[in-house]
């Protein structure tokens, strides 16, 4: 285990507006999770290679995508097993090859996927996401890959951490498919170490090396800012 503490300072930039959307779920198996994405599509359905997997059965693999444009965002259906539709206030948009696949989205609009009687519902959101410049960062520690094998045989060592990580893999074990995976872990991680204060996870982009977060954590009760990636760590 080495230690650093470098300090890495970035030129102040102005920050650039860009468009977001959140999807919230509504109902279904990942009820409750929310879902921000930058990206200009965004797929959605059942199969892991979407941005926004949907676990439920009757979704279909690749069930529709959102596409985000300069003058607003619109759905389209994959042409699914089982449909699309927009709900908007009290009116129902029905997708279908003979009514059209698209329908523009507007905030607060749900779509609805899925088996009418039991549909999985999401709540669609257009956010202006402001990217600020990268702040400060510190690195406190390291731990270089030629260490792992040395790590490794002290954590064998270790009972009571060994029995403490199982445990917590029996915790996470029911959650793989969940949006839950997450939220759990960041808890887990604060537990664990006591002087940590914030944990983010991040999950590497399909192009290039762009890094999405989908998790924020702050010790301190009713915080919860997203942490800033630091492209020192990242290296």
């Amino acid at each position: 285990m080495s230690l650093d503490r470098e300090k890495r300072r970035t030129p102040m930039t102005r920050g650039l507006t860009t468009r977001k959307i959140r999807l919230t779920l509504l109902s279904g198996k990942n009820h409750g999770y929310v879902f921000d994405s930058g990206k200009e599509i965004v797929s959605l359905g059942r199969g892991s290679e979407n941005d926004l997997t949907i676990p439920d059965r009757h979704v279909s693999g690749r069930h529709g995508e959102i596409r985000v444009a300069p003058d607003g965002c619109r759905y389209r259906d994959l042409r699914s097993t089982n449909g699309s539709m927009i709900q908007r206030a009290d009116s129902r948009i029905v997708l279908s090859p003979e009514t059209g696949l698209e329908s523009d989205l507007r905030a607060g609009d749900r779509i609805i996927l899925g088996d009418a009687n039991s549909p999985v519902l999401l709540k669609f959101e257009l956010l202006e996401a402001t990217a600020e410049p990268e702040r400060e960062k510190t690195l406190v520690a390291a731990c270089e890959l030629e260490g792992i094998a040395d790590l490794n045989s002290l954590l064998q060592k270790d009972q009571p951490t060994l029995t403490r990580l199982y445990h917590y893999l029996e915790e996470l074990q029911p959650l793989f498919a969940s949006g839950d995976l997450f939220r759990r872990t960041g808890q887990l991680i604060l537990a664990s170490f006591a002087q940590t204060s914030h944990v983010g996870i991040w999950l590497k982009g399909e192009e290039g090396e762009e890094f999405l977060p989908v998790l924020s954590e702050c010790r301190a009760a009713g915080r919860g800012d997203e942490i800033p990636l630091s492209r020192q760590i990242l290296r």
